[in-house]
């Protein structure tokens, strides 16, 4: 692409020739006009900056959006609108493209909206031409950033289901401009509940499934996450969501792994989910987490062994692994991170409910845990946690 900025003459055909000389480029430019040409400020050196594009047109299989007649005031938009169905690919590419960089004012956005110009991008998100596609994903993510614009998507199932196909595009550059996008839209609950009945949870877990790149894999669970809640833990429940984000905990990338925990930790504070995880033996695995992952990763795994070891059997599990309640208080005397220090400590306080775990922390730990400092929305919780700590059920007399 030329530069508007380009601060020497003839700067496209120099960057396209770079092996030739620039003088002898703008001297057989200039030989070639007609007219006689006046020495300007690109002449100079070093040359000055320009105000404006003054690059030849030529014809290139690149798109400039630098030289596109545009529609200024009230008619700009209207303009842009009729230009996105032109018979020319490149006045339909310079069209999005000029959208994009207009849509960044709320205020253009918003009469954007009134137009209906999302409701005009459905068709191109199935276009044969890959930066057709590309720039419509990007104008939607850009409507996506506002609450009446995630409405417009939403509302119109066309654009949903060519959105969900743009998922499994060929272009990577696509996916993950369209797994963005249902990033943003899902942030939303009211544009959530459509996404949930139009089958989007069992869509990203097929997806997932798939050898995709981390980046398009993050955006994925990030949607998961926002999209399971009520009926959506059910639906991720039965296509197999417990058994494909164990399988993410292993993965190389520590965020990936961190999103994967926090949607665990979604299907465990479900009766199924807490079933499963017994089954899955998933403690051991989440033991392994807090003792050798960085912080996050502590914080997102200690909050799944919280919903984890509510019922019995899951205490007598995880009373026979003996590292668990050590790591534990090591984790709840951190102060520095209120989330990693109110999970530990109500997890702590789940299997301290074990009558041989309480003792083990009552005889070796209770100093270290009546001292410890704590944030003050912890503070409650640490009081149950040394109660649990210092019961005992039956005191001879």
């Amino acid at each position: 692409m030329s530069d508007i900025f380009a601060i020497y003459t003839h700067s496209y055909l120099q960057a396209r020739s770079s092996s030739v000389n620039p003088r002898i480029i703008n001297r057989c430019v200039n030989l070639a006009r007609t007219e006689a040409t006046v020495a300007d400020i690109s002449y100079f050196e070093p040359p000055w900056f320009r105000v404006t594009s003054e690059q030849p047109d030529i014809p290139s299989e690149n798109a400039d959006v630098t030289r596109r007649p545009l529609a200024f005031g009230s008619w700009a938009l209207p303009k842009l609108r009729r230009e996105l169905h032109d018979s020319d690919d490149f006045v339909v590419i310079q069209a999005l493209l000029s959208l994009c960089d207009l849509i960044h004012d709320p205020e253009r956005a918003y009469e954007a909206l009134q137009l209906k110009i999302p409701d005009r991008l459905a068709d191109k998100l199935l276009d044969p031409l890959p930066p057709v596609r590309e720039s419509s994903v990007l104008l939607l993510s850009l409507f996506a950033r506002l609450a009446d614009g995630k409405e417009a998507i939403v509302k119109n199932k066309e654009i949903l289901e060519n959105l969900y196909l743009t998922l499994g595009d060929e272009q990577i550059s696509i996916r993950l401009k369209s797994a963005a996008c249902i990033e943003l839209v899902s942030r939303s609950w009211m544009a959530a509940d459509v996404l949930v009945e139009t089958g989007l949870i069992e869509t990203l877990l097929e997806l997932i499934e798939k050898d995709e790149p981390s980046d398009i894999l993050e955006y994925h669970l990030k949607s998961l996450k926002c999209l399971m809640y009520e009926c959506g833990k059910c639906i991720a429940l039965k296509h197999d969501g417990f058994k494909i984000f164990m399988k993410l905990l292993n993965h190389e990338k520590s965020s990936i792994v961190c999103k994967a925990l926090d949607c665990l930790a979604i299907l465990t504070s479900t009766k199924k989910g807490k079933k499963l995880a017994i089954e899955k033996n998933l403690l051991k695995t989440l033991t392994k987490l807090i003792h050798y992952g960085d912080t996050d990763m502590c914080k997102s795994a200690a909050s799944v062994i919280m919903f984890c070891t509510v019922k019995t059997r899951a205490k007598i599990l995880a009373a026979e692994i003996k590292s668990l309640a050590k790591r534990l208080i090591r984790l709840s005397t951190n102060p520095l991170n209120v989330a990693l220090q109110m999970f530990s400590i109500k997890a702590l306080t789940n299997i301290c409910e074990h009558p041989l775990v309480r003792k083990e922390v009552y005889d070796r730990y209770l100093n270290e845990l009546t001292q410890m400092q704590v944030d003050p929305t912890n503070a409650e919780y640490k009081k149950t946690l040394l109660q649990i700590v210092s019961w005992v059920p039956y005191k001879s007399e």
